[in-house]
């Protein structure tokens, strides 16, 4: 019986100790990542869409999945001011070709209430490097998060973009309609898996 105890206090170390191991130390277990705007109308363009915010800052949050093994356990954006609005969380992929991403996956469509941000619950896996999007059912407009600075990105010449559609870059399905000092109205939480 003793010798039974001391072997399970033993397999109990060896599996803390690998569970320590599995996540570098220091590393927060969750993180917010893209930012919805604050007070929606404020940032609006296209006369009522709220997929964009155009006031934007130097300290704007990275929309860019980090390092490490994530999934998104949350997502939010912000409301038309009057009415309420549908739309998709969508996560797009760089190909390895410049300027083009591939949309990989998508959330169910979720209701947002008028003039608030809203938040929903959902269960994500991403990997390193996934740029946050969404897509709109009609007042939203459909746009993710550009490489570099403040701009964003809207797939163009293609009705309905769907997973597995590549949007910028020779050869893709969409072009890459750009807006400059931008940022999509979207946030997430990522959880360390």
């Amino acid at each position: 019986m003793y010798r039974q105890g001391i072997k399970a206090g033993a397999v109990l170390l060896a599996l803390v100790g690998v569970v320590a191991l599995a996540a570098p130390a220091g590393a927060a277990k969750f993180r917010d990542l893209g930012k919805p705007a604050r007070h929606v109308g404020a940032g609006e363009s296209c006369g009522g869409c709220n997929a964009f915010q155009m006031e934007t800052a130097p300290a704007t949050p990275s929309y860019v999945v980090p390092n490490g093994d994530w999934k998104i356990i949350s997502w939010k954006a912000g409301g038309l001011k009057q009415g309420r609005s549908k739309a998709r969380l969508r996560i797009y992929r760089p190909t390895g070709v410049s300027d083009q991403y591939e949309i990989v996956k998508e959330s169910g469509i979720e209701r947002f209430r008028a003039g608030q941000i809203t938040e929903h619950r959902i269960r994500m896996r991403v990997k390193p490097g996934d740029h946050l999007g969404i897509v709109g059912i009609g007042d939203f407009v459909s746009s993710y998060d550009g490489r570099t600075g403040d701009t964003i990105g809207q797939p163009g010449g293609c009705i309905f973009p769907t997973i597995g559609d590549t949007v910028g870059g020779a050869g893709a399905d969409c072009t890459n309609n750009t807006i400059g000092s931008a940022r999509v109205n979207v946030g997430v939480t990522l959880k360390r898996r």
